[in-house]
């Protein structure tokens, strides 16, 4: 007795393998959308997004949304698996100079936004010296002047050597800082909050709080 072994039509087979790369194709697809529209929404929201933060903003801090409603309150773009916060940086007077301590985080992330969005400047925990993380956020006028007062006194303050800040020139006088904390499990989320209020956002040479 002869056994037949099972075999795909060549046609079928072909059809099979189309369907497969179609589907690959639509999954990549939507995929690749999915990433670009959590990436843009910043810069979607602008200044609507701005508004809304800072109805909530507090000084030296900061700002944490209220949880999402079905009204629509809460952050502009929440995402349940970040803890979300935001401080709003002015200029016009001085450096604004944010100060976190990282610990025990499994990723924390620091976004600039120009007032229409759009992020010029991104770092993550990585950039952290000692467990702790120093920005300083200036224009280019307040950084060319920072520097002429360094040749003065002949002090090299290059990224290098300027110890543990982190210089960052700013396109513009105002915009706001993102701050972005990993939720890894439920319970962790209030510890996270509590972690986030403890990052000071101020102008620089004023004094915390």
């Amino acid at each position: 007795m002869k056994v037949r072994s099972a075999t795909v039509p060549p046609m079928k087979e072909g059809r099979l393998l189309g369907a497969l790369l179609y589907l690959g194709g639509v999954l990549c697809l939507a995929l690749a959308v999915h990433i670009a529209t959590i990436l843009a929404l910043p810069f979607l929201a602008g200044e609507k997004a701005m508004m809304r933060w800072a109805a909530f903003a507090t000084p030296g801090h900061p700002g944490l949304p209220p949880s999402p409603t079905a009204s629509g309150t809460g952050a502009p773009f929440e995402d349940p698996a970040l803890v979300q916060g935001l401080c709003l940086f002015d200029l016009s007077e001085r450096p604004f100079r944010l100060d976190a301590e990282i610990k025990g985080m499994e990723f924390v992330s620091f976004s600039f936004h120009r007032p229409s969005g759009e992020s010029f400047y991104a770092v993550t925990d990585r950039a952290a010296q000692h467990g702790r993380i120093h920005l300083l956020l200036l224009d280019q006028q307040q950084f060319d002047d920072l520097e002429s007062d360094s040749e003065d006194v002949g002090t090299d303050h290059t990224a290098a050597a300027a110890g543990e800040d982190l210089r960052i020139i700013a396109p513009d006088q105002s915009g706001f800082i993102l701050i972005r904390a990993l939720v890894t499990r439920p319970s962790q989320r209030d510890e996270i909050k509590n972690w986030m209020q403890t990052i000071q956002c101020r102008k620089a040479d004023e004094a915390s709080r």
